[in-house]
């Protein structure tokens, strides 16, 4: 596996990964991939990073800035985070979440 920043190529991956990931959950309202198009359109994304194996997206996480009581005093919203249904309970969307501030700390990419 390997972890990467966002590639523009890959937003369709990146899209249908994360309608994937929720499709079965019973609490999901299956938004997820709209929130994904949303943050994209916006520029609202600091960090964007994927999982690939053999060069397939299996896995995505982002984040993106907030601000709390109309005030941005620096802090970010993870998500979603997502990976490929076949690929879950494998250390990937943890591996995404852990190595983000070493691959591109939110606010410094």
């Amino acid at each position: 596996m390997a972890i990467r920043a966002e590639r523009p190529a890959d937003l369709g991956s990146i899209e249908a990964v994360t309608r994937a990931a929720f499709r079965d959950h019973p609490f999901s309202q299956q938004t997820g991939h709209l929130i994904v198009r949303t943050l994209h359109a916006a520029g609202a994304l600091t960090l964007s990073l994927e999982a690939t194996i053999e060069g397939a997206v299996v896995g995505r996480v982002a984040f993106s800035p907030v601000t709390v009581d109309g005030r941005d005093d620096g802090w970010y919203r993870l998500g979603p985070a997502s990976v490929w249904p076949a690929q879950q309970r494998r250390g990937i969307g943890s591996a995404l979440i852990r190595d983000s501030p070493r691959l591109g700390r939110p606010g410094r990419t």
